[in-house]
This record gives C-alpha cells, structure tokens and sequence, in this order.
C-alpha cells in the first residue's frame, strides 16, 4: 500500500509504502469449518482436526476475543472431534446466542442424532431449517437429505432436492455425495449413474473421505465404470484412515469375500470390529450372523445378542431396527449374559451378579423387568457407545 501526501499545487509531496500481511489466528487455522458464512480461511473438515492442538489455540483465542463467537464455535468444534459432546454443545449455544450462523447446524445436528440425554430434535430440525434460511450450506444438506428419506422428519423430496443442490453449489462435498447416491440409486429421483459419478468425482478431488467411500462402491461393483477392486480397496482404506465410519465394513466384506485381496476372514472381523467401535450397525449386524450363523462351529448366542444389541443401540434407520427384530428371537438367557456384560462395562456392577444387576438397572430407568429384556439391552448398549464418545461430525 503506497500513500502520497501532497499540497494543493502539488508541492512538497511525500510518499510512504507499507506492506500488510494477513494472518490466520491458529484456532481459525487448526479448527475453522469450510463454507462458515462467518468464517476466514480454508478450514478443516472434521477428520483433518488435531484436538489437543485445536482446543488450546481455541480456548487462548476465546479468552483473548470473547467477543468473536466464532473463535467460540471452533473451540466447540475441537471438543467434538475428542468426542466431549457436553462441552461442543455448550460452546455452540454460546456461540449462536451471539449470533454466529454455523452454530445453529452445531447444535440442530446434536439433537437430531440424540447425541445426548434429553436431545430434542423437534429442535435440531428447527435450528437446522433456521440455519438454512441464513444460507448456511451445512444446515442446508443436513436438512436436504433428511427430507430426501423422511429419517426423522416428514418426506419433501423437491425441497430436500433443492436444498442439496445449493449446498452443493457451495462447495458442499458432503451435499455431492448425497446427491451421487441419489442418482446411483434412482429411489426417489430418476436415476443417472453418470450424474452419480460425476458428484462422486468432485468430493475425491476435494479429498472428501466420503467421496472415497462412495466412489469405491462403484468401482468394486462396476457400477457405470469398469471394474476395479484394487483401485476400490485403496479408495476404502483413505476413507477409513480418515475416519468414515462404514469403510471398515466395505473392507471387510473384501477380506471375507476375497474380492480386491487375498481372502482373510480373521482380518474380516477385524475391520467389522472396527466399524462397530465407529458406530456402524451393518458391521454389528455382520457379527452376530458370524457369531452365530449355521456355519459356525461354535455358535455363541450371547456374543450374537451383544452385536445385535449394539447395532440397536445405534439408532440408525433400518439396519437398527432389523437387529431388533433379531434381538427379539434370541433366547433369554443369551440376552440376559449379554446384557450383564454390557452393565459390567458401565459400571454397573459385577455380570456375575446377572438378574440382580439387570433388575437393578431396569428399575433405575423405568423398564419392567424382566419382561423389557431388549428394550433394556438396547438401552445399555447406546448409553455403552455414547460413553464411548462417538465423533459424531463423521456421521
């Protein structure tokens, strides 16, 4: 910048020449969100975020800014990604209490994933219909796809449509990808496996762990390209290592199945074991027929009723419900050993103690015993997950 400072006729004129350089405030750098409508800067998706190196730079750069809310939402942010739930939300209401946007989708998208005791998501959808209306894309795709499938919230397949494609006009590499299965699958909008490639293309080069995810489905199966199951494995491992939660299911049906790699059943379970600790009820779902399929030659009823009672306890859709149904077919005694063991896990006591333990536990939380055996189970196991902190900025 060169500013010249001279008298009326010209006279006697000075120059001075100063160079400014911006510069991002590290909690902006280690934990601002792409797209924020407040936001500076590139920023970081969630599984580029480093926690600990995230919530110091943000916790220093609220106490020095109070007065920015989005320093506040950042610091939220970063405690999402170490999994303390309580404390993001807590950040997020204060962030939107001072009129920060992104905040809103923050703690709609809590309460729509029951993602803590007393969530209300009458409200996270509220806030995420406001959040949208301000033009926030974040708010706007998790709004669309919901619309899209009526998970929680009544069908509008020309909004939810709408909504995506704004999101996805922003920029919105998750609002590509669900709009690429749209038109993979041709549910509820004629389908275009070209389209569907096309998105899916766009969040890989954006380096979207979900577009990883979502391009391997294709490759493996050859869906409107060639076939190419070692391209899919190696798509599948950059989307597990950044955290999707169902890559470890997709490779461990490669290993069970010998499709891509060599055979490998033992490394199978593995990866179903790791989707499960992400929270992916297919994978749960996967070992309990594993656990106590025909042509197994131990079949254990109890590690079966403890997978199903996880993939329940997930709360996601369609797969959870099937495992309920599953649970319900299961012998008691099975049931009751798994149910134990989930309590032990809690601290709840001794699985030793069996009927006591689980009589205990159902009177603590208004469940008739011992005839609400699932519903209590179920209950065990989401408050088993959700002590776990599940990241749920990867769902």
């Amino acid at each position: 910048l060169t500013l010249r400072v001279a008298g009326p006729d010209g006279a006697g004129a000075v120059e001075a020449t100063a160079t400014v350089t911006g510069a991002l405030d590290p909690c902006d750098a280690a934990a601002g969100e792409p797209f924020d409508p407040q936001g500076v800067g590139k920023g970081r998706l969630p599984n580029e975020i480093k926690p600990a190196e995230a919530i110091a730079a943000c916790a220093k750069a609220v106490a020095e800014h109070p007065e920015i809310p989005r320093f506040t939402y950042q610091l939220g942010r970063a405690e999402l990604a170490a999994g303390n739930v309580a404390v993001a939300r807590a950040a997020f209401e204060r962030a939107a209490a001072r009129g920060h946007v992104r905040s809103l989708y923050g703690i709609g998208l809590l309460n729509v994933h029951s993602a803590f005791a007393g969530a209300d998501k009458t409200r996270g959808f509220a806030l995420l219909e406001e959040g949208a209306a301000k033009g926030d894309p974040f708010a706007m795709h998790a709004l669309g796809k919901r619309l899209m499938s009526g998970d929680g919230i009544a069908v509008d397949v020309d909004r939810g449509f709408k909504l995506l494609v704004r999101a996805a006009e922003f920029g919105h590499t998750y609002a590509m990808n669900e709009l690429g299965f749209h038109y993979k699958t041709g549910r509820v909008i004629p389908q275009d496996v070209r389209r569907a490639l096309a998105y899916y293309r766009a969040a890989v080069e954006r380096e979207d762990l979900y577009g990883f995810n979502n391009l391997a489905l294709m490759l493996r199966d050859g869906v409107g390209v060639a076939p190419d199951a070692a391209q899919a494995y190696r798509l599948f491992l950059r989307a597990a290592r950044g955290g999707h939660p169902d890559a470890p299911f997709n490779i461990a049906l490669m290993f069970e199945k010998g499709v891509g790699v060599e055979r490998d059943p033992k490394q199978a379970v593995q990866w179903y074991e790791f989707g499960v600790e992400r929270g992916d009820p297919w994978s749960a779902l996967r070992l309990a027929e594993l656990s106590a399929g025909a042509g197994n030659a131990k079949p254990d009823e109890a590690r079966a009723a403890l997978f199903l009672m996880r993939a329940a306890g997930f709360g996601k859709g369609r797969p959870s419900e099937e495992a309920r149904a599953r649970l319900s077919e299961l012998p008691a005694p099975a049931k009751r050993r798994a149910a134990a063991e989930i309590g032990e896990a809690l601290k709840l006591g001794s699985a030793t103690e069996g009927e006591k333990l689980l009589a205990r536990a159902a009177k603590d939380r208004g469940i008739a015993w011992p005839k609400g055996i699932d519903e209590l189970s179920v209950a065990l196991a989401r408050e088993a997950w959700l002590k776990g902190r599940p990241r749920f900025d990867l769902f």
